[in-house]
């Protein structure tokens, strides 16, 4: 299962277009997804899946990084995203 945040790269409107109120650009930009490790670090992603025994997710630069699930912090990555109302799946622990 992969989840990732919709692309939102197509840059601005027209010549003459008003620009979208702050909400609206607020309503259009990525979603983050944040990964906390055991050791403390918090990472931000643009998207993530998980094969195995592995994480792999996607930097805010566009880089696929991959870490194994015994180094995730599972149950502060759930509360951090829940608590940002961003759905945060890691599946099973095995």
């Amino acid at each position: 299962m992969m989840h990732w945040a919709p692309d939102n790269s197509a840059g601005p409107g027209p010549l003459g277009e008003k620009p979208a109120p702050a909400a609206a650009r607020r309503d259009q930009e990525a979603t983050l997804y944040l990964i906390a490790f055991k050791n403390g670090t918090i990472l931000a992603a643009l998207g993530y899946w998980v094969e195995r025994d592995t994480l792999h997710y996607i930097t805010q630069q566009g880089t696929i990084n991959k870490a194994s699930l015994s180094l995730i912090d599972r149950e502060l990555s759930e509360r951090l995203n829940r608590e940002r109302n961003v759905g945060f799946d890691l599946g099973k622990v095995n």
